[in-house]
C-alpha cells in the first residue's frame, strides 16, 4: 500500500509502496506492535513505517557524521 510518512532526521515528507496491507496498517496505527501485525515486513519498510527514514537518508546521516 502507499504509505506517506515524514523523516524525523529531515523532515521531508515522502510517499513509498510498502509491503503490507491496508488491514496490517489499520492495526498497526491503532497501536499493535508493527512486527506482530506484519512480520516479514523487511526492517528498511518498518523503519520507514515508524520514522519516516529511508535506507539513503540513513546512509547519507552517517556519512556526514564520519570525521
Amino acid at each position: 500500500m502507499l504509505v506517506e510518512r515524514t523523516s524525523i532526521l529531515t523532515g521531508t515528507k515522502r510517499i513509498r509502496e510498502v509491503p503490507i496491507s491496508e488491514a496490517q496498517y489499520r492495526a498497526w496505527k491503532a497501536g499493535a506492535l508493527l512486527g506482530y501485525v506484519a512480520p516479514a515486513l523487511p526492517l528498511d519498510e518498518s523503519e520507514f513505517l515508524i520514522t519516516g527514514i529511508t535506507p539513503d537518508e540513513w546512509k547519507q546521516a552517517l556519512a556526514s557524521e564520519q570525521v
